[in-house]
């Protein structure tokens, strides 16, 4: 009668499924300062600019992950994006109006923004053309509208919970820029 019991007792354990593979850990929600996880991450982008010449406006952009995953190995973390965008001038605040006093004025903005994560920051710089819209009788070559090469540098930092960020940017030609990103 025991080696009838122990026989079923290993029957027993033999018949019961493996435990299921509980697969990789969550990576728990994608902070908007932080490298998109997987391709996702679309950020959207409000901002006030304080452009050249005393100029003030406000602009929105959207970053859209390319190499989400970055282009340097090892322990560097970093992704690159699309970031296009615009900002519209509304008035001067120089006084002497040396520059341009034809109203308000757009600039419209696409760049390859390469950003560097450093735990809740991100530091990037980024390079690419912005189209100068507004009156042709103020505007070089007397057109609505004219292209330009743009540049510049920002840092965003994270908040706590990860979906909302804060952005400080200098860049031509947009200027100062300081925004909130989600």
């Amino acid at each position: 009668m025991g080696i009838l019991a122990g026989l079923l007792q290993v029957g027993a354990g033999a018949a019961e499924p493996p435990a299921a593979d509980p697969g990789p850990a969550d990576p728990g929600p994608v902070r908007s300062g932080a490298a998109p996880a997987g391709g996702a991450g679309l950020r959207g982008e409000v901002h006030a600019s304080l452009g050249g010449y005393g100029w003030w406006g406000v602009g929105a952009r959207a970053e859209v992950p390319v190499v989400p995953d970055g282009v340097v190995s090892g322990d560097v973390r970093d992704a690159l994006a699309f970031t296009g965008g615009g900002d519209l001038y509304f008035g001067d605040i120089n006084a002497d109006r040396t520059y341009y006093n034809g109203g308000a004025y757009g600039i419209l903005v696409g760049l390859a923004q390469w950003d560097f994560y450093i735990g809740d920051w991100s530091l990037f710089p980024e390079f690419g053309v912005a189209l100068y819209v507004g009156d042709p009788h103020y505007m070089p070559h007397r057109s609505v509208a004219f292209p330009a090469l743009a540049a510049g540098v920002g840092a965003r930092y994270t908040f706590g919970d990860g979906t909302t960020s804060v952005v400080l940017r200098l860049s031509s030609p947009t200027g100062l820029q300081a925004g909130v990103v989600f």
